[in-house]
């Protein structure tokens, strides 16, 4: 017969298996939009999408861990989880060089994708061109393959800017049919829209770039409906309380 004790130790693993399986780790990644400029901020209060997108998601009960080594937003009042891998000036080219690093070193669940703004700035050549997305996207598959790490990317389109880019509406819509083809061949990579879908208007920005506060909160409206369709089910510590008549049947 086995003694209480250890009855007791085999129901505490079994509880603390079922209650906690971990937090989901989510990586914001892209460039100044996912760093946060807004405006003049300081770099310690610039969140982007990402305080509001942390408040929605734990207001809601999702146990999330933002994940990245860059950490703009962290003096912001209140404070949220400021991890991430948005990095200003950048392009898809210079993400897709650096990668498979941050996968390495802060390996994701879910990678959230906003890049391209600064491939369709009048300075870069093709600019319309997604083959550094394409790179991002290749690099991310080998990184799931060596590490036996499967990640669910949440790829946008791009915010348009205050006066209306065509080359940028040429970019989403390159992108657009990538990832639809990526997706018909296996890759696993939901596909939203921020172009439209955000609701922007010319009082969402900052600058002609970057949006401002309410800018940002739209954009976390965005990922907040796709992430509720991909996360666990947030689950109320009250949902449990079925399990404490069973504790007294494992007991005696």
């Amino acid at each position: 017969m086995i003694n209480i004790y250890i009855k007791s130790l085999i129901f505490s693993l079994l509880l603390s298996t079922i209650l906690y399986a971990g937090p989901t780790r989510i990586m914001p990644l892209g460039d100044s939009i996912t760093q946060g400029i807004n405006g003049s901020l300081a770099e310690k209060y610039q969140s982007s999408y990402r305080s509001s997108l942390w408040n929605l998601l734990n207001n809601a009960d999702y146990d999330i861990n933002f994940v990245g080594s860059q950490s703009q937003g962290y003096a912001l009042l209140p404070s949220f989880d400021y991890n991430h891998e948005g990095y200003a000036w950048w392009t898809s080219q210079n993400i897709a060089s650096h990668v498979y690093g941050f996968l390495a070193n802060n390996p994701p669940d879910i990678i959230l994708l906003h890049i391209g703004s600064n491939d369709v700035s009048p300075n870069q050549s093709n600019s319309s061109s997604v083959s550094g997305l394409n790179n991002i996207l290749n690099q991310i598959d080998y990184y799931e393959r060596d590490y036996n790490h499967p990640i669910r990317v949440i790829l946008t389109t791009i915010i348009q800017r205050t006066t209306y880019h065509q080359t940028l509406r040429d970019y989403n819509r390159n992108l657009i049919n990538l990832a639809n083809t990526r997706i018909a061949n296996g890759d696993k990579i939901t596909l939203i829209d921020m172009e439209y879908g955000a609701g922007f208007t010319n009082h969402d920005y900052s600058d002609s770039v970057h949006p401002d506060g309410s800018g940002y909160h739209k954009m976390a409206n965005v990922w907040f409906n796709a992430l509720k369709n991909i996360l666990p089910p947030p689950t109320a510590k009250d949902d449990y309380a079925w399990l404490i008549p069973v504790y007294h049947v494992i007991l005696n």
